[in-house]
């Protein structure tokens, strides 16, 4: 999915929430919050690497493909996927996640945040 400020049900407890993500035509960082069960939140900030470049200093490389499919064919560059993590409270038990909101679309040249999965 697209970053847009989807809220997103979880459940569980950790110290952190991993996403695996990538951003088109840019390295994007949005805003979000954590929501626990106690009616308490936090915020935090997710940054994503472009995935036209390998990992950046906040992102690890999970994957890459020696190409990326476009409209005209094959871009002939690699690509790459990363896993990202933001801190819990590993005390308390998640309910929802607020996904930053990223304005943008995959049309175009327009820098989009993709998010692949979430795990508590």
């Amino acid at each position: 999915m697209l970053a847009n400020g989807q809220a997103i049900l979880v459940s569980g407890h950790g110290s952190q929430i991993g996403f695996l993500a990538a951003s088109n035509n840019a390295s994007l960082s949005g805003s979000g919050a954590v929501y626990y069960t106690d009616g308490t939140s936090s915020s935090f900030t997710l940054s994503v690497g472009n995935f036209w470049y390998p990992a950046g200093q906040d992102n690890t490389q999970v994957a890459a493909v020696n190409f990326a499919n476009y409209p005209t064919g094959s871009s002939g560059h690699t690509v790459y996927v990363f896993s990202v993590s933001v801190p819990t409270d590993p005390t308390k038990t998640l309910q929802a996640i607020v996904l930053p909101r990223i304005t943008g679309t995959v049309a175009g040249y327009q820098a989009a945040m993709h998010i692949f999965a979430i795990s508590p």
